[in-house]
């Protein structure tokens, strides 16, 4: 079970890089014209990186972790 919070750590951290690399693409004029992607990126990232750091810090033994290393 100890694997699955560093699974959830891990996923945090690549979460984060992949919202931010969207983030960083969608500059205006970049690859794509004025759109709001950029700020939304960025707010999903930390959003997506929140939720992953709250999974990895519950206990091994909670429901919801329980179920989540079954996938």
């Amino acid at each position: 079970m100890q694997n699955i919070k560093v699974s959830f750590l891990a996923l945090s951290f690549i979460s984060l890089a992949l919202m931010f690399l969207l983030h960083g693409l969608s500059m205006p004029h970049l690859l794509l014209h004025i759109t709001h992607l950029t700020g939304v990126a960025a707010q999903l990232s930390m959003f997506l990186a929140t939720i992953w750091l709250w999974l990895s810090s519950l206990p091994s033994d909670n429901k919801l972790i329980a179920f989540l290393s079954q996938w």
